[in-house]
């Protein structure tokens, strides 16, 4: 997978918050626990992937080619 998903912790990056019922919490550290990993680090790869996908499919820039944008 991605390099990215190595990090040390604790991190000093920026957090989201998200918001969940308890039946989707529940099924989220399920998935977690199936693939070995936390459900924070799950998250994270999934949005990696996405995040990858869409600039692959030209939603998103490249923000090294993007001078001054936020």
């Amino acid at each position: 997978m991605n390099e990215l998903l190595v990090k040390p912790l604790p991190s000093k990056l920026p957090r989201v918050a998200v918001y969940l019922d308890a039946d989707m919490k529940k099924d989220l550290e399920t998935l977690a626990k199936l693939d070995k990993r936390s459900v924070s680090n799950l998250i994270y790869a999934w949005v990696v992937d996405n995040i990858e996908s869409a600039k692959r499919e030209g939603k998103l820039g490249d923000r090294a080619n993007t001078k001054g944008a936020k």
